[in-house]
């Protein structure tokens, strides 16, 4: 087998136009390379790869459809379950590699799912896709390219030996009119993750809070009086991270907390009487 040379630029470098010879053995160009699995095109559209996976995904949904009947099928759960394992896995390997830019490419990708939803569980076709999602309790598959993506690159620069820790950390903030996922994915890791919490223990003569800035290695703790409820140390924790975030303005910045009564607070805010100051 004669090696191949595949060019990937957007320009008007067209395979075949290119012929190079390395010891009197030509080197061919070729449009589309196919490697782990994915295919790559040389304008990086990856609309091959994308047309062989929904054949593959249109054949598996049949598996769906025989199983399916008012009388006598499957049990909706157990459609829903078939689906993820034979359809969404399909769709899921290298997703955020090769997710479509094209609204078109997009939309026949989720409707693959909305498909499939709309077998399983019995609705016809004018039921709005928020109905089906919410009804199957699963996401849009560009949200759950985005999750892998985020989950995989995270797992890579957790360990500093990983060949790919270097390459990531040190990429260059891609361009906000970007919309790769993949580059999205990149973003948010680059971020800055604040991490707050507030605790109280019997007997302590004060409760306390505290944020923690990982990238920065910044640890910010703060005692208050031993009357103050945990809710008021969880406030307190979040408006420190906010001190944080504010001096970082150039940043994305995420603040993780694990009081959902102050955050549910924080989104449905009313002002009262009882409110607490520091939700203000």
């Amino acid at each position: 087998m004669s090696p191949l040379l595949y060019l990937f630029n957007k320009k008007k470098h067209l395979p075949g136009n290119f012929h190079i010879k390395i010891d009197n053995c030509e080197i061919k160009t070729s449009e589309t390379v196919k490697f782990l699995g994915i295919i790559f095109d040389y304008k990086m559209t990856f609309l091959p790869h994308l047309n062989m996976i929904l054949t593959k995904c249109n054949k598996a949904l049949n598996i769906v459809k025989y199983l399916r009947g008012t009388w006598w099928g499957s049990d909706p759960q157990t459609l829903i379950i078939l689906y993820k394992s034979f359809v969404r896995s399909i769709l899921d390997y290298g997703c955020f590699v090769y997710f479509p830019r094209h609204k078109s490419y997009i939309k026949k990708i989720e409707q693959v799912q909305n498909t499939a939803i709309r077998l399983a569980l019995g609705y016809r076709q004018s039921t709005p896709t928020n109905i089906l999602l919410a009804e199957s309790k699963l996401n849009f598959i560009k949200e759950r390219a985005k999750l892998l993506g985020t989950r995989f690159l995270i797992k890579t620069i957790s360990n500093k030996n990983n060949s790919l820790y270097k390459e990531i950390v040190y990429l260059k903030k891609p361009p906000k009119k970007n919309d790769r996922i993949l580059l999205e994915c990149i973003d948010w890791t680059k971020s800055l993750d604040i991490y707050t919490d507030g605790s109280k223990v019997t007997n302590a003569n004060y409760v306390g809070s505290a944020c923690y800035v990982p990238q920065l290695k910044i640890e910010i703790c703060k005692s208050i009086d031993n009357n103050a409820s945990i809710y008021t140390a969880e406030c307190i924790a979040i408006e420190l991270a906010m001190n944080v975030a504010l001096q970082h303005y150039d940043q994305d910045i995420f603040i993780f907390s694990d009081s959902l009564s102050v955050l549910q607070t924080l989104n449905n805010i009313e002002v009262r009487t009882t409110t607490n100051r520091y939700i203000f």
